[in-house]
């Protein structure tokens, strides 16, 4: 295509994408067409570098994206699938570390990658709608490493609540919902009550307040200490990532009845590296 046969507000949009092409976050045809491919390009060039994301081709922007300064995004992207060595964790938790560094995308557009996880719980009758990556969805984490590890356990009712996991054996707070199920998988030690916790099991936690609100988390244990347990979760700092989280903070954990479990191991508080086992 002859560029200057273009409009001149194609001839921008056409640069831009010759750029964003040769940085890595535009793919598809040069064409001058501001659609949603070339949208989504400029918010991510934008917010790589720490421009407000809008979804707009400034002068700023351009500049930026001419220069010998602009950052690939190959360079900046966390991976999509973890390179941590799996063998020997229980599955669930060998699945989450694969997606360590998974992130939403700021502002109106979505993740492929979390929506695609929704796309394949809807498919499967395990979850009802969920709009996009705004909405946390540590629940949907979780829901997508029970589908593709465990398929054979019953999902509790609107498995983006993360207290509904525990059905009856966690308090509900204001949301009754699943009150009377008897929970995903079993019952396994409480964080408050046992001095461990089992590696690979599921972590379910109260936030805002333990009865007054129906506010949670959930993630899979991956390290402890006396004073606090550490998780692999979704929509932790908005990404697939390793955090703290202190006992008191836990309603209970659970388990699957067929995996052998082994004490998660323990490590400092803060400690962000791969437990040994």
């Amino acid at each position: 295509m002859d560029i200057m046969e273009l409009a001149p507000e194609k001839r921008l949009v056409h640069t831009a994408q010759t750029y964003l092409g040769k940085k890595g976050y535009y793919t598809l045809k040069l064409d001058g067409d501001y659609g949603p491919a070339t949208s989504d390009a400029v918010i991510r060039f934008k917010r790589v570098h720490g421009f407000f994301d809008r979804d707009y081709l400034g002068p700023k922007t351009m500049a930026k994206l001419v220069s010998d300064k602009a950052i690939p995004w190959d360079d900046w992207a966390p991976p999509l699938v973890s390179k941590e060595d799996v063998s020997g964790l229980p599955p669930m938790l060998a699945e989450a570390v694969r997606h360590l560094g998974v992130r939403e995308i700021p502002g109106s557009k979505s993740e492929p990658v979390i929506m695609g996880w929704a796309q394949e719980l809807k498919e499967e009758g395990a979850l009802d709608w969920y709009t996009g990556d705004e909405i946390p969805w540590c629940g949907l984490f979780h829901a997508i490493l029970a589908l593709r590890c465990h398929k054979e356990l019953e999902f509790p009712p609107n498995v983006l609540s993360a207290r509904n996991w525990g059905g009856r054996d966690v308090p509900r707070g204001v949301n009754k919902s699943a009150a009377d199920e008897p929970g995903w998988g079993s019952q396994g030690p409480n964080p408050q009550d046992s001095a461990s916790v089992s590696l690979g099991s599921t972590g379910i936690m109260w936030r805002t307040s333990k009865t007054e609100s129906w506010h949670g988390h959930i993630g899979i244990i991956d390290a402890q200490n006396s004073t606090h347990i550490r998780m692999i979760g979704g929509n932790q700092a908005n990404s697939v990532s390793r955090s703290w989280y202190h006992r008191s903070k836990f309603l209970g954990t659970r388990r699957v009845p067929s995996v052998e479990y082994v004490n998660a191991p323990t490590l400092p508080t803060g400690s962000t590296g791969a437990a040994m086992i």
